[in-house]
């Protein structure tokens, strides 16, 4: 699903950047943070995901070293 707004960095072992938040019960609250190869696929990620406007604002591309 996240790969429709770019590539996504592997970690060591080979699987994809992913981390899926869930709440104290292991249900998933809908959050996740994906790391993207460009910056340019956190902005399309964005309009692609997000549901509301007010989170658009919490998104940030880290820069790549």
């Amino acid at each position: 699903m996240f790969s429709k707004a770019g590539l996504i960095l592997e970690d060591a072992e080979g699987e994809p950047k992913i981390k899926l938040y869930k709440d104290e019960e292991g249900r998933f609250k809908g959050e996740a943070l994906v790391v993207y190869l460009k910056e340019e696929s956190v902005e399309l990620a964005t309009r692609l995901f997000d549901r509301s406007e007010e989170h658009t604002s919490e998104l940030q591309s880290p820069p790549l070293s």
